[in-house]
């Protein structure tokens, strides 16, 4: 049996996006009386997952991200989607348009962390929804229902990234950031 550690803490490094009403618009077409979903409270694009991290190692990740650099830019909203696929339905997401700047600064964490297992390849996006359970009576209405979503077009304005702490609950997860990392 391993014993976890008391002062790991489970981090993650993202960008804050600060426009609530936007995405709690998005999440409202999403409703369905017959799933069992649960949709997040706070929005970020979550740039790397670092998992459980103790405290010594978080402080030598603070000081490698403090070195990454790069100027404040705009990210722009594409569309909805779903991970992992239509069939298969856990995660509706709101994607974003590939960007330049994004793309280096995501390379730029990468290597001030480390290697950090991913599963998947990395693909911009904000999750609107978790799905617990998609009644196979009503999959195919909901996926049209997704698909008849037009998001509006947003752009976030970005200055700063973040590590942030997940605690998991009941209820969510509880966010805390633990250091912020401004643009250049």
């Amino acid at each position: 049996m391993v014993i976890p550690d008391a002062s790991a803490m489970r981090l993650f490094v993202a960008l804050d996006l600060d426009h609530e009403g936007y995405f709690k618009e998005l999440q409202s077409q999403l409703l369905h009386k017959q799933l069992h979903s649960s949709f997040p409270h706070e929005f970020h694009l979550t740039l790397s997952f670092l998992g459980e991290v103790s405290e010594v190692k978080a402080k030598s990740l603070i000081e490698n991200l403090r070195r990454v650099s790069f100027p404040s830019f705009e990210l722009e909203t594409s569309k909805i989607g779903v991970f992992p696929s239509e069939d298969r339905i856990n995660v509706i997401w709101l994607g974003l348009k590939d960007n330049k700047v994004l793309t280096e600064l995501k390379h730029q964490i990468d290597q001030a962390i480390g290697p950090v297992k991913e599963d998947h390849p990395f693909h911009p996006h904000i999750t609107l929804a978790r799905i617990k359970q998609l009644n196979e009576e009503v999959k195919e209405e909901y996926i049209a229902q997704i698909k008849k979503i037009k998001p509006p077009k947003k752009s976030f304005k970005i200055t700063q990234f973040k590590l942030i702490k997940s605690d998991l609950g009941t209820k969510g997860p509880t966010y805390t950031d633990v250091a912020t990392f401004p643009s250049t």
